[in-house]
């Protein structure tokens, strides 16, 4: 009886455990854990970027809002034109966005990744391996 008793409370805890890993949410740190590795401010807000097409935004820099950039790649750099926001990263990834809350992926030509992305007051640069060298008049065509 012993035995039968301990393994209903084995299965038991196996059926709540697989059940309860589907509803893990980020609790510390908040409101995630990536790695952010570049930043930007636009004036109204700062726009963060980093591991796993993590970005973040913000109006104070104390309260961070997730959002989604629509790639799993690791984006590395953020820059602000006055009108676009514009992130690269890895694999030749570039987002962009004009508002920091809706983003869309870009064609970069490149496969290779993406460390550094500048505005220039005329146009962006952005910068990799290999010696990769980028630019783009409106953060959209590169």
């Amino acid at each position: 009886m012993r035995i039968f008793r301990n393994l209903v409370f084995i299965l038991c805890s196996f059926a709540f455990l697989a059940h309860a890993q589907s509803k893990w949410t980020w609790r510390n740190p908040l409101p995630q854990g990536n790695y952010l590795v570049g930043v930007t401010w636009t004036g109204t807000q700062f726009v963060a970027v980093g591991h796993v097409g993590t970005i973040l935004t913000s109006p104070d820099g104390i309260t961070w809002t997730s959002r989604s950039s629509g790639t799993t790649s690791h984006l590395q750099s953020v820059t602000w034109t006055g009108a676009q926001l514009v992130a690269v990263g890895d694999s030749g990834t570039i987002v962009s966005s004009p508002n920091g809350v809706t983003w869309t992926s870009r064609n970069s030509g490149t496969t290779s990744t993406l460390y550094s992305i500048t505005w220039t007051g005329m146009q962006l640069v952005a910068v990799g391996v290999g010696g990769a060298i980028l630019t783009s008049l409106d953060g959209i065509t590169w």
